[in-house]
């Protein structure tokens, strides 16, 4: 018997030609991510945002498949104040080879999450950490309003912003 599994993971897309619209996004994306090949770019972390279900984790995932790269998935909702994004983070990012030499990627997902007073240092927390990657990560959000450009300063003048 098979576990049933949710639509959205079901019809999730697999492959790069299974997307369907933000063209001009997912090349972005993926120029973003070639240009890692001879060495980490100037701009170490992309930053996605756009509407919910839109497809940006899911053109994340499959693209870092497709460029053979392991998947670290973080929500930054669950990881949110300085002390638990440098735990959870900062050994990821020092190393960009898995113990078996496999290329990492980091994907902190839901970056809108971060926010808030349980948040403290969170934010600078994932600047620094974009600093010393030599991985690529990509960060995603729904949104960057003018709050969150605010609050983000230290981050979005460091990130490839990308908008779905």
């Amino acid at each position: 018997m098979t576990t049933p599994q949710p639509w959205t993971s079901l019809y999730r897309p697999k492959s790069r030609g299974d997307f369907v619209g933000n063209e001009q996004a997912v090349e972005e994306l993926e120029k973003w991510i070639r240009s890692w090949r001879k060495k980490p770019p100037k701009k170490r972390a992309a930053f996605l945002y756009g509407p919910p279900g839109i497809g940006k984790t899911s053109v994340a995932q499959v693209l870092a498949r497709e460029y053979d790269f392991i998947l670290v998935e973080i929500n930054a909702s669950d990881t949110r104040n300085k002390g638990s994004i440098e735990e959870t983070l900062g050994k990821a990012v020092k190393q960009n080879i898995t113990l078996f030499g496999q290329k990492r990627m980091i994907l902190l997902d839901e970056m809108d999450g971060l926010s808030g007073r349980q948040d403290r240092g969170g934010v600078s927390a994932v600047s620094k950490i974009i600093d010393q990657t030599m991985s690529p990560m990509i960060l995603v959000a729904n949104t960057i309003e003018e709050n969150m450009k605010v609050r983000f300063r230290a981050i979005l003048k460091k990130v490839k912003s990308i908008e779905f």
